[in-house]
C-alpha cells in the first residue's frame, strides 16, 4: 500500500514549494522548473499518506478541529492529520508565487473497510474553504403511514423493535436501503428508524433518498469523515499559468463502483476522475474527465459522461438550489488539471459536440427498457411488484408498453410526458412517477433490472 501511495504522490503534488519570497512575480518559463522542485518536496513530505488522513502540501492552509479532537496543526508541509478530526479547512489563492494552498486528502467514504488499499483521492488546490457535514443535509421527503407497522432498529427484520408507527401518521423519511424495500424514519425523539417500505405512502421519489444500510458507522453517522461537505472556490486563476484553478480534484479507484458523496447538499454519485467548483451565490459544477457523474436533487437525477458537467446553482449559504443542467465543458478550464498525477491514469475527455450532447440529454428524459419494482402507490395497488416494461422515443413522443398494454406521452417539457389524463415524470433513466389528474392516483417505479 505505501508503495503504490508512494508512487502517487510523487505525480500528485503540484504545489509550488516556498522558494521564492512572498510579492516575487515568476519570470516566463521559471513555472514548470518550480512544479518539478515541489514534486520532489512533496514526494518526500507526503510520501505512506494512510486512508482518512490529510497531508499538508503547500502554505497556506488553516483548520479547525472537531471538538474533542486529538491534537494536530499544519504549520508546515508534510503535516499530517486524521480527516475525522477536521472540521474545516481554509486555504489560500495564489496571490504570490510562493503561497497557494494545497491539500492531499485520502477518503475511505463508502467504499468497503475490507478494501484499505482503495480510496478517494481529493487535492484541494487554491482558494478554498470547505466544511465537514457528514451528519446532515440529507435528502428527506414526507412519508404518511398507511398501515400499522414496526419500527426497526436497521433495515431488516433481524432488527430489534423500537418503536410502532400507526396508519394515518405522518414522518420524514430520510434514507432506505438499496432495494428501497426498508425506509429510514426520523423519529419524534431525535432518533431514527426503519419500516417497511410497503407501510408508507410516500410525498416524494423514494428513489432520491441515499442509501444508508450501508453507509451507517459505530458512532451512528450517515456518511464517513468528509464524506460529506460544504465548500466555495475561488474565481479567479492561480499566477502561475502551469497551475490549474481554484477547485478539488477528486477520483475514485478503479473497478470499485459508485461512490457516494453529498456536497453542497447535492447527493452525488462518482464512477470517474471529476472537478468540483463551487461559488455562494452563484454556481456549482461538477467536470466529468472521465467516467461518469450523478447528481441527484428535489428528487430529479442528471447522469453525466465524459466531456460533460453537471451546474447547479448555490444560494447564499452555499446551498445547491434548482434545476440540474447537463452541459459541455470547455477545454481551457479543464486543460490545466494535473490527471496525469493521480493514481489512476486518465485522460481528460474532449467537450463532447452539439449532437453528442444532445443525445445525452435525450437519454436523461428516456426510461430504460426492463423489469421496474413498485415503489409507491396511492391506489391500493400491489407494492413490491416487478412489471416488466419497455419504452419507445420518437422525437417528442414516447409510448409505454407494459402486459400488453400501449399508453403514449407527449412531451411537455424535459423529463415531463402528459397524455391529457396521466403525468410520467421521468425524474432519471431508473426511476419514474405517475399521476392520474381524474382520480388523483399516483405511482413511483425503479428499475432493478435492464439494458
Amino acid at each position: 500500500m505505501h508503495i503504490y501511495i508512494r508512487r502517487s504522490l510523487r505525480r500528485l503534488a503540484l504545489v509550488l514549494p516556498c522558494l521564492l519570497a512572498a510579492g516575487v512575480a515568476l519570470a516566463q518559463g521559471e513555472c514548470p522548473a518550480l512544479v518539478q522542485q515541489a514534486l520532489e518536496l512533496t514526494d518526500r513530505a507526503c510520501a505512506g499518506v494512510e486512508r482518512n488522513e490529510a497531508c499538508y502540501g503547500n502554505i497556506q492552509i488553516q483548520a479547525q478541529p472537531q471538538p474533542a479532537a486529538t491534537a494536530f496543526a499544519f504549520s508546515d508541509p508534510g503535516d499530517r492529520a486524521s480527516i475525522t478530526d477536521i472540521q474545516s479547512l481554509t486555504m489560500s489563492g495564489m496571490d504570490t508565487p510562493d503561497v497557494w494552498g494545497v491539500l492531499l486528502m485520502s477518503v475511505q467514504a463508502n467504499l468497503p473497510d475490507q478494501l484499505p488499499g482503495q480510496n478517494v483521492i481529493m487535492l484541494l488546490m487554491g482558494e478554498l474553504a470547505l466544511e465537514d457535514r457528514r451528519a446532515a443535509d440529507l435528502p428527506t421527503i414526507n412519508v404518511d403511514i398507511r398501515k400499522n407497522a414496526r419500527i426497526r432498529g436497521g433495515p431488516g427484520t433481524e432488527f430489534a423493535q423500537v418503536g410502532s408507527a400507526r396508519n394515518g401518521e405522518s414522518y420524514v423519511a430520510d434514507g432506505r436501503n438499496e432495494a428501497a424495500t426498508w425506509i429510514r424514519l426520523k423519529l419524534p425523539d431525535g432518533g431514527t428508524g426503519w419500516v417497511l417500505g410497503d407501510t408508507t405512502r410516500a410525498a416524494g421519489p423514494v428513489a432520491s433518498l441515499a442509501i444508508l444500510d450501508d453507509n451507517l458507522d459505530a458512532d451512528g453517522l450517515t456518511y464517513g469523515p468528509m464524506q460529506a461537505f460544504y465548500f466555495t472556490s475561488g474565481v479567479g486563476n492561480p499566477q502561475c499559468a502551469e497551475a490549474p484553478a481554484d477547485g478539488i480534484l477528486l477520483q475514485t479507484p478503479a473497478g470499485a463502483g459508485r461512490v457516494s458523496l453529498v456536497v453542497n447538499g447535492l447527493f452525488i454519485e462518482v464512477g470517474s476522475t471529476v472537478y468540483l467548483r463551487a461559488q455562494a451565490g452563484g454556481a456549482m459544477t461538477v467536470a466529468v474527465l472521465e467516467g461518469e457523474a450523478r447528481a441527484t436533487l428535489n428528487g430529479r437525477t442528471a447522469i453525466a459522461p465524459a466531456g460533460t458537467q453537471i451546474r447547479v446553482g448555490l444560494d447564499a449559504a452555499g446551498s445547491a438550489t434548482g434545476d440540474l443542467v447537463v452541459e459541455v465543458y470547455t477545454a481551457a478550464a479543464v486543460a490545466a488539471l494535473p490527471v496525469q498525477l493521480l493514481p489512476e491514469t486518465v485522460s481528460i475527455a474532449a467537450p463532447l459536440t452539439a449532437a453528442e450532447l444532445a443525445a445525452v440529454l435525450e437519454r436523461n428524459r428516456t426510461p430504460l427498457n426492463g423489469e421496474w419494482r413498485l415503489l409507491s402507490a396511492s391506489c391500493g395497488e400491489r407494492l413490491g411488484e416487478i412489471i416488466p416494461i419497455t419504452f419507445e422515443v420518437d422525437g417528442t413522443e414516447l409510448l409505454m408498453i407494459f402486459f400488453g398494454s400501449e399508453l403514449p406521452f407527449s412531451q411537455v417539457e424535459g423529463g415531463t410526458y402528459s397524455d391529457g389524463v396521466r403525468s410520467l415524470y421521468v425524474l432519471s433513466p431508473e426511476y419514474i412517477e405517475s399521476q392520474n389528474e381524474t382520480n388523483g392516483c399516483s405511482i413511483s417505479l425503479q428499475l432493478v433490472g435492464g439494458d
